[in-house]
């Protein structure tokens, strides 16, 4: 029994109900809603109420316990299967710590579950940090109380908690609140921080105790060469935040020498591109040049920062001064190929077999330049019917099949756990249940708002739902937690990249010829989560709305995204993706859509006809309700194609159904339009009229192109199964045009090479496209014949030309 189906049970269980027979898709759907049937019965926000501290002492001695656990690696499971709650108060921006008033822990304990957004408390840390489901950390305050702290969202994955808040530190903690420990009453009450912006550290305990004392910060102790001093053996120590620190006060000091300050700028610009704090580093680097324009080292780490901003002409035109200068200088040669492999990138020519080879390998230090195509314009109003406006993206220019529009690294991005229960973890700040790694988003999410600030100028601008009806322009700086949870709600990606799905698919087939049995639901799903890699949050690709007629798919590789368009894209239409599976009925998709929890209703032209004309959605549904129960019939009972359509859609039914469809233009039959043709088409092959089987899949498959465009492997499919008919039909040039549209699909880019796409072709090509010959067995000289077809199109033996049915799909619409 795997992990989801155990998970299933021990809901059912908790809540009384009977497993039932849940298809496999729904699953994951049922199994969210038991759990959050059994969180929602408990309270969700606990109640405000008094509480006394434990004593130091005692205090002291169960926090050692749990830094024992942690530094044991013994950390809680509830890491990768929560089944505790956290209190949903929304930690947002919080105010100027000079407006605050101080308080002490016991007036805050007299109010626990509550945030003091008008109080701050100093602290000092008296016992080293430990990370355990966040920071945590000893503290006390001046009358001798102590706690833990728990710190969320503040330790980024390549930062030490102990170098961040080492024991003897001095803190400021702005807006605190107090819990219990997992929410629960009979557990240990502790200091909660989810915002790191009401965190402040001090470097020395006179600046603390002025800050107390609400007075200006103190005349640095030290001298500035010995901050540059301590700096240099920080950063020889690989203690980046510290060293970071005292290059910072170094440079502060008004006595520092400018020489000291050129070094402590340089050294900081070092350590800021090691913090991947683009920013900072092009600051500090253009301080020293603007004191010294000589400076080597300086212009090094501007080339780096400027390449990693985007400035990719900027870094290249520094990056040449330098080689320029010292022509048999390696670094200097180095730094000018990655800027001009940045420079290919930035025009949108990127090396994807090598960018595969490495996210095969583990590497994901190289950097990869974005790109946006000037042909689009992103978030520009974008005017519905009705005369409502929203925000999306649209072409500028004519845009041709194929195309790249624009790609990015992720500014977060989180791994899907492989186990399904694994996943669900309860949001902090929507109360519900909601897949772990959209929660792990949030807090990178946070945490790279608090080491680069300017990033929330970015962030804030997508939407954040219905809550948040304006784009946010004030206190861009800030940290809102509840707001950056509603804008990845609306906004993350990753739930399923279709440019893998012939990849999936060939590994599913040559898995059934290893065992010579059919697939069982968990080997089924293991070898397709690897369409789904991860949830990310792409600031540019967000922008892109969800429409159930899309002109544009993504691909993944690592946390890189490509966005392009299917099909032919007209100057002013707009660019969209679509947010659910292409195969999902109206009725799963208004589910899907219902289930984000952000009240989205989709207003692309399809949804919007189906809505307003009862006809045409009588009879989608009627089609999507037929072909379910034929594709169960194929797959349970072992019923042939036509003899499954024969039995859920009587002949006289098909004939009026596709006379009655053929009055919508093929976009708006959709999928069922397809589906219809291809059931019948099965019928007609069967009572031997293959002609016009094969313009019925012929049919099909122009609507399948005109819903999705090229995306996904349903378009291949489609020319699988007229290359098929076609071979029936004594057409091979038909068949050999309709193979070769299928060779050229980007599906065959995705694999690791050449000779792997060429042999899941060939593999792929057979197995889909000989169950359309008929109804018999293929004789050994078909066979021969398909397998040799397939061998010459993607060995390039073939001389046949594209189909024409390519060359209208690439012409203007």
């Amino acid at each position: 029994m795997n992990e989801l189906d155990d998970a299933l049970r021990r809901c059912c269980q908790a809540t009384a109900l009977e497993p039932g027979n849940h298809e496999e898709e729904d699953r994951e759907a049922v199994t969210a809603a038991l759990l959050q049937r059994i969180f929602s019965s408990r309270q969700l926000v606990p109640q405000e109420y008094s509480a006394k501290l434990l004593p130091p002492k005692l205090s002291r001695h169960l926090y050692m316990q749990f830094y024992s656990r942690a530094t044991e690696g013994q950390q809680a499971k509830a890491q990768t299967s929560r089944t505790t709650m956290t209190a949903a108060l929304k930690h947002g921006p919080v105010a100027p710590l000079k407006s605050l008033k101080r308080t002490t822990l016991k007036e805050v304990a007299r109010r626990v579950n509550y945030i003091h957004s008008d109080l701050v408390l100093f602290l000092s840390t008296s016992e080293p940090a430990c990370m355990l489901d966040g920071a945590l950390v000893f503290v006390e305050d001046d009358c001798g109380d102590c706690i833990p702290l728990s710190l969320r969202n503040f330790v980024q994955p390549d930062q030490k908690v102990a170098e961040l808040l080492p024991s003897g530190m001095k803190l400021a903690l702005l807006a605190p609140y107090m819990k219990n420990m997992e929410d629960d009453l009979d557990e240990p009450l502790e200091l909660r921080c989810d915002n790191p912006q009401c965190i402040v550290r001090y470097d020395t305990t006179l600046a603390w105790e002025a800050a107390k004392a609400g007075k200006l910060p103190p005349s640095e102790p030290f001298s500035p060469a010995s901050l540059k001093k301590r700096g240099n053996e920080a950063f020889q120590h690989k203690r980046l935040d510290l060293a970071f620190r005292y290059y910072s006060r170094a440079v502060s000091c008004p006595s520092i020498e400018p020489g000291d300050r050129i070094n402590c700028l340089s050294n900081r610009a070092l350590v800021s591109l090691g913090r991947q704090q683009w920013e900072q580093a092009a600051n500090d680097a253009q301080g020293v040049l603007s004191l010294d324009s000589s400076h080597v080292k300086a212009k090094y780490r501007l080339a780096k920062a400027f390449s990693r901003l985007g400035k990719v002409d900027e870094a290249l035109v520094v990056a040449k001064e330098l080689l320029v200068a010292e022509p048999a200088n390696d670094d200097f040669k180095s730094l000018l190929g990655e800027c001009e492999i940045s420079s290919i990138e930035h025009r949108g020519e990127y090396d994807l077999e090598r960018m595969r080879k490495e996210q095969a390998a583990g590497n994901h230090s190289t950097f990869h330049a974005d790109y946006v195509s000037a042909k689009a314009a992103f978030g520009v109003d974008i005017l519905l019917r009705s005369g409502e406006t929203y925000r999306g993206c649209r072409a500028l220019q004519d845009i041709d099949e194929n195309e790249l529009i624009c790609a990015s690294k992720a500014m977060v991005y989180v791994k899907h756990e492989k186990d399904v229960a694994a996943q669900l973890e309860v949001d902090v700040y929507s109360s519900r249940l909601d897949k772990g790694s959209r929660i792990k988003a949030c807090s990178q999410a946070v945490a790279l708002l608090y080491s680069r600030p300017s990033l929330g100028r970015k962030l804030y601008r997508l939407s954040a739902g219905p809550a948040y009806s304006e784009v946010a322009t004030e206190n861009v700086e800030k940290i809102d937690i509840p707001r950056i949870q509603a804008i990845l709600a609306s906004n993350v990606f990753g739930t399923h990249d279709e440019s893998l799905e012939a990849k999936v698919s060939w590994k599913r087939w040559k898995r059934v010829q290893e065992i010579h049995r059919p697939l069982s639901d968990m080997e089924h799903a293991a070898i397709g989560s690897e369409m789904e890699p991860g949830t990310g949050l792409w600031l540019t690709e967000s922008m892109f709305n969800h429409s159930c007629v899309p002109n544009c798919t993504w691909q993944q590789i690592g946390d890189h995204i490509f966005i392009r368009s299917t099909r032919p894209i007209s100057s002013g239409e707009e660019l969209s993706v679509t947010y659910v599976p292409h195969q999902d009925t109206y009725s799963e998709r208004v589910a899907a859509f219902g289930r984000w929890g952000t009240g989205f209703e989709c207003k692309c032209e399809w949804c919007h006809t189906i809505r307003t004309d009862h006809r045409l959605r009588k009879m989608v549904t009627t089609i999507e309700e037929a072909h379910k129960q034929a594709a169960n019939l194929v797959t349970a009972k072992g019923l042939s194609t036509w003899g499954a359509a024969e039995r859920v859609l009587p002949s006289s039914k098909r004939v009026q159904l596709l006379s009655d469809m053929k009055q919508y233009s093929p976009h708006l039959q959709h999928i069922a339009g397809a589906n219809l043709r291809i059931m019948h088409g099965a019928c007609l092959a069967h009572a031997g009229n293959h002609a016009t089987a094969l313009a019925m899949y012929e049919e099909a498959a122009a609507i399948t192109y005109a819903v999705r465009g090229s995306a996904g492997v349903g378009i291949m499919h489609d020319l699988w199964r007229i290359a098929a008919a076609a071979m029936k039909c004594g057409n091979e040039r038909k068949a050999v045009n309709a193979l070769m549209d299928v060779w050229k699909n980007p599906q065959f880019a995705a694999f690791s090479s050449v000779v792997e796409a060429q042999q899941a072709f060939k593999s792929l090509t057979y197995q889909y496209g000989s169950a359309w010959f008929g109804d018999k067995t293929l004789s050994p000289s078909d066979v021969r014949k398909w397998t040799k077809l397939a061998r010459d199109v993607c060995e390039n033996k073939s001389t046949a030309k594209s189909s024409k049915a390519t060359k209208r799909r690439k012409g203007r619409k």
